[in-house]
């Protein structure tokens, strides 16, 4: 048969993948755990499918893996705590999937993090994670069950850009300590059930788009409250 370098969509060097993209191509059926033999794989990119199933553990075996990137599926059950050990990881996207449970604290853990996406999975729960990734861009975990409070510690993501929170059961205040953001242009933390007032210090960041809960005073909000 055809080497698979010669598949559609398939970036190879010498002999061995190095990016597979599928997006959009009507792919059904599972990941399969056999992904994980593709010991070379920088970036896996499989968006609008109908991919189904779990996310396989030997996927975040692959020592190189540094995009995953399979927005608008199906896929359902929770991320694997294994994805801790993903160390080359920058790109985490899976929006608008089906996920369920909490976020693995072990996301935590990795260092070249610089974009985090599961927005509209609508049942990912739990705490939020204390992110400490210098290198994170955008945090968006919008349209979720998330609950508690938001790290002081996000403070300290001294590259972030962008912050979504919006539409979760977050409660409690926004913490001054992100005033020190002095790279963002967005925190939105609307549909939420926080309170208080939005700390002068993130008003002094002067945010494109600040959104903060109706039950929250905010006198520098570039949005009105959404119900």
């Amino acid at each position: 048969s055809d080497s698979v370098c010669a598949w559609a969509n398939a970036e190879c060097y010498v002999t061995t993948i190095s990016v597979l993209r599928l997006s959009t191509v009507g792919l059904a059926g599972s990941i399969p755990s056999e992904i994980g033999h593709l010991s070379t794989l920088v970036l896996l990119e499989l968006v609008q499918t109908q991919i189904t199933g779990t996310l396989p553990t030997e996927l975040f075996g692959i020592p190189t893996l540094s995009g995953l990137v399979l927005s608008n599926n199906r896929i359902s059950g929770t991320i694997p705590t294994e994805i801790g050990t993903t160390l080359t990881l920058r790109l985490f996207a899976l929006d608008s999937n089906r996920l369920t449970g909490e976020i693995p604290t072990e996301i935590a853990q990795l260092s070249l993090l610089e974009s985090i996406t599961l927005a509209e999975n609508r049942r990912i729960g739990g705490l939020l994670p204390n992110f400490t990734s210098a290198a994170l861009l955008l945090l968006d975990l919008s349209v979720n069950e998330l609950k508690g409070t938001v790290p002081s510690v996000y403070g300290t993501l001294s590259s972030l850009e962008i912050l979504r929170l919006f539409d979760n059961r977050l409660t409690g205040t926004l913490p001054a300590t992100l005033g020190n953001l002095s790279s963002a242009v967005e925190i939105d933390v609307s549909v939420t059930r926080m309170n208080g007032t939005v700390p002068i210090e993130i008003c002094n960041l002067g945010l494109e788009t600040l959104v903060s809960p109706c039950g929250m005073l905010c006198t520098c909000c570039t949005l009105p409250c959404f119900r």
